[in-house]
């Protein structure tokens, strides 16, 4: 596992950073942290979805389990909750400190 993530890292492909949407370097401090909330939003998007999904097999997988098919209706509202609240806080900041979303 380390040797793959260590071949990873050397980039084989030779791929630059921004051809992918990467940014490779800011003009300030702001900008930088606009993309750091940028990736953390990309990242709780993914994990939102994939928790929707997972609630939803775990759905169709109760087989009329009441228990079963509570605990991934419960799964499903966090996931929904979540995501509300950290799109929240992200509107929040935007608004705040006047960092459009690039």
């Amino acid at each position: 596992m380390l040797r793959l993530a260590l071949w990873l890292a050397a980039n084989p492909y030779n791929i630059p950073a921004n051809s992918i949407g990467v940014p490779t370097s800011t003009a300030t401090v702001g900008d930088g942290l606009a993309n750091v909330v940028k990736i953390l939003m990309s990242i709780v998007g993914m994990l939102a979805i994939v928790f929707i999904l997972v609630s939803g097999v775990q759905m169709s997988a109760s087989a009329g389990n009441p228990k079963r098919f509570a605990q991934a209706r419960e799964t499903l509202i966090y996931a929904i909750v979540g995501l509300a609240v950290a799109i929240g806080a992200y509107a929040i900041v935007t608004f705040l400190t006047g960092i459009p979303h690039r």
